[in-house]
């Protein structure tokens, strides 16, 4: 938890709701972690984050109107304090530079997506306790 006693807030968007709601269930049930919103497009995001300010924003690259890494580079752009995380099927070595071009903080594999959460998480608890 932060200094002020908040839990890290996450905003989850995927395109398949199955996996959004798979993602918020896992996402949950850490402690010190609270989704706050889910979205199924690019629009969606900023919109949410703009309204709710989420500490981390978890972005599918290939979420429908707005790709993930379109809506990255503009959530970065407006919100440069919020941490943004692209996730996709593919190997990540594919979208790395782009990824890192738009500004993202990091690109994870869906099939690594557990291990690769948990680690990001108890980085940002870090992060806000300091």
């Amino acid at each position: 938890m932060s200094k002020a006693g908040k839990n890290v807030t996450v905003l989850v968007a995927d395109g398949h709701e199955e996996i959004r709601e798979a993602l918020c269930e896992y996402l949950n049930r850490i402690p010190g972690v609270h989704v706050i919103a889910e979205a199924f497009n690019g629009f969606e995001v900023i919109a949410k984050v703009e309204g709710l300010k989420p500490d981390i924003v978890l972005l599918d690259v290939g979420l429908p109107g707005l790709s993930g890494l379109e809506t990255a580079r503009i959530v970065k752009r407006r919100f440069a304090s919020t941490k943004v995380y692209l996730a996709t099927l593919f190997d990540e070595a594919l979208y790395e530079m782009e990824a890192l071009r738009v500004g993202a903080d990091g690109i994870i594999s869906k099939s690594q997506l557990k291990r690769s959460l948990a680690s990001l998480l108890r980085d940002a608890q870090h992060q806000a306790s300091r």
